[in-house]
């Protein structure tokens, strides 16, 4: 029994001591106060390090210090260190050094009176305010190199936490770039193109670069033309891969609240075809004032009626137009002189054959969709025949 009390006693003076230990050590550390929002006000852009040693009792004899700490003077510029509601505000003595030449803070502060009591209490030893240099996501360290007590003083210095001071885009519901098609849908009656309007707004946030990905989903329609209406906004390059429009733009005053003019080909064929151009990414530069993103879809629908077919008949004479050679034929049932001719929907001649073939192939690889008019001329009869290459 006697040797198991001397190991609980034992064990509990073992105990103490390890408490009196970490009772008699301090950590010394920086602490960033707060996060910076690069695309806030300025009163965001305020840098505010705090130096703390933990709980200070009269019985540690806190009676002065010196210290160095060391920072980034390109990204921060330390202003002032700052004792009120600090340790430090009770020292007889306090004089500080920030020199961005060094990259440095350098203090000291203490007691000359021998008869003043010691410092103590549960605050900061000080503080350190400045400004945030830069505009982008980043961060900096502010390291306490170096800091020793007056020899009074009965705590133990741990090896000192650096602090961090990270800035930030803030997410905001206001922080949104906008990019809407004008039109839901854009119908088609015939082959062509039309225009549609591509709104980009950034709700008043700074944009110096977008980058947006066209997605469009069927190969009946294409994106033939992409434009700004100002000068405001230049389009540095237009690609497509595969099928994917990528467009990057540069933004001149850093606010966009302009429009694209975006211009779509109908390559469909008689009948009825739809398909959907979507923004399948929006991507700002990386210190532009977006973090969200409010897009839409835009609906295409092809209807050409049959009406417009490309076989006309007469009793002996047909004439048509084949997608497949892109060739305007001819066939009769005569093997007699003629003189095959076509005109283009302005009256204009743009071929001219003397032949007597009884069938007629004719090259329209040069010939623009349209409508087109040719005629059969011949001593007997002449034959007028409307088609359209499509």
């Amino acid at each position: 029994m006697l040797k198991r009390i001397c190991g609980v006693g034992l064990l509990i003076v073992t105990m103490l001591s390890s408490l009196a230990a970490q009772n008699n050590t301090i950590t010394p550390t920086l602490q960033s106060v707060k996060k910076i929002d690069v695309c806030g006000d300025i009163n965001s852009y305020e840098v505010l390090v705090l130096l703390t040693v933990g709980k200070i009792t009269k019985a540690d004899s806190l009676f002065g210090y010196n210290f160095e700490i060391k920072y980034d003077p390109s990204k921060i510029k330390f202003n002032f260190v700052s004792t009120i509601g600090t340790l430090s505000e009770f020292f007889e003595i306090k004089q500080f050094t920030i020199s961005a030449a060094d990259s440095a803070i350098y203090g000291t502060a203490g007691h000359l009176n021998p008869f003043l009591e010691p410092v103590e209490g549960d605050l900061p030893l000080l503080a350190i305010q400045g400004e945030w240099l830069g505009d982008c996501d980043d961060s900096s360290a502010v390291t306490l190199s170096y800091i020793a007590f007056t020899e009074e003083f009965k705590k133990n210095i741990v090896e000192p936490q650096q602090a961090t001071v990270e800035a930030i885009i803030a997410d905001k519901p206001d922080r949104k770039l906008i990019a809407l098609f004008s039109d839901n849908q854009l119908n088609f009656d015939a082959q062509g193109a039309k225009e549609t309007k591509l709104i980009l707004n950034s709700n008043g946030k700074k944009v110096s670069n977008v980058k947006l990905d066209l997605k469009k989903n069927s190969s009946s329609f294409e994106i033939s033309k992409v434009e700004p209406m100002n000068d405001n906004i230049v389009i540095n390059k237009i690609s497509d891969e595969g099928g994917l429009i990528n467009i990057d733009i540069s933004v001149n005053n850093q606010v966009l609240n302009d429009t694209l003019i975006v211009e779509i080909m109908n390559n469909s064929d008689i009948g009825k075809y739809s398909g959907i151009i979507s923004i399948d990414n929006a991507i700002v530069g990386d210190c532009d004032c977006i973090t969200r993103y409010e897009i839409n879809n835009l609906v295409l629908v092809s209807d050409i009626a049959d009406t417009t077919t490309v076989v006309e008949k007469d009793s002996e004479t047909f004439v048509y137009y084949s997608r497949n050679c892109d060739c305007i034929t001819v066939r009769t049932d005569k093997e007699n002189e003629k003189i095959v001719k076509v005109y283009d929907i302005n009256g204009k001649m743009i071929y001219l054959e003397n032949t007597y073939e009884k069938h007629i192939r004719i090259n329209a690889e040069k010939f623009a969709r349209g409508i087109y008019i040719v005629e059969i001329d011949s001593k007997a009869e002449k034959i007028i025949k409307n088609l359209i290459k499509y």
